[in-house]
């Protein structure tokens, strides 16, 4: 479930990233390289925390979460330019439901 949330969050946000203004370049191809590596930390967190649900992993997978979230809040602007902003709130949304529920 927590990776399906997360690939929802994510494909939200890749329809939210298509225009933006001068203080963050939303271009496509620099935002697949900024945003790959801090996706591919959540998604390997969340499989270390599903298969060991220790406090240890907990605060792993909640730490790559927040990095993510921040990522993505810092791109709002893109999101209120392209119209989009509805689906920019929902992913927003998703991660910090996600955040939240963690029990660490």
């Amino acid at each position: 479930m927590k990776k399906f949330q997360l690939f929802f969050a994510f494909l939200l946000v890749s329809f939210v990233f298509v225009s933006c203004g001068d203080d963050v370049d939303c271009t496509e191809s620099v935002l697949e390289m900024e945003s790959e590596p801090l996706y591919e930390s959540a998604f390997d967190a969340s499989d270390d925390y599903i298969a060991d649900p220790s406090d240890e992993n907990c605060k792993s997978y909640k730490d790559a979460l927040e990095e993510l979230l921040d990522f993505i809040k810092d791109r709002k602007q893109c999101a209120e330019e392209s119209g989009e902003i509805e689906d920019y709130n929902e992913a927003v949304s998703a991660l910090e439901g996600e955040i939240d529920a963690l029990s660490c």
